[in-house]
């Protein structure tokens, strides 16, 4: 269970640090980004909305769960959870 939860961690920190770098990339270049049409904007607030679930439904899970491990997660996650 344990490594299942390293790896979704390492997944998830992958993702941030690919979106650091494209703003950074961004703001270097110094070039406004492109408007985002409707379609796009409500495939952006569906991913957003079903990440926030999924970090809840993970975080209840792992608050309920025997394993003290796997507890202290769920109380580290809960700081993802409020950020998102």
């Amino acid at each position: 269970m344990s490594v299942e939860i390293i790896r979704m961690s390492f997944f998830v920190n992958v993702l941030g640090f690919q979106v650091l770098v494209t703003a950074i990339e961004q703001l270097v270049e110094n070039k406004p980004g492109e408007k985002m049409t409707s379609e796009q904007l409500i495939w952006l607030y569906s991913i957003m909305l079903s990440a926030t679930a999924v970090k809840l439904a993970l975080w209840l899970y792992c608050k309920s769960s025997g394993n003290s491990i796997v507890r202290a997660y769920a109380k580290v996650s809960i700081s993802a959870l409020t950020t998102t």
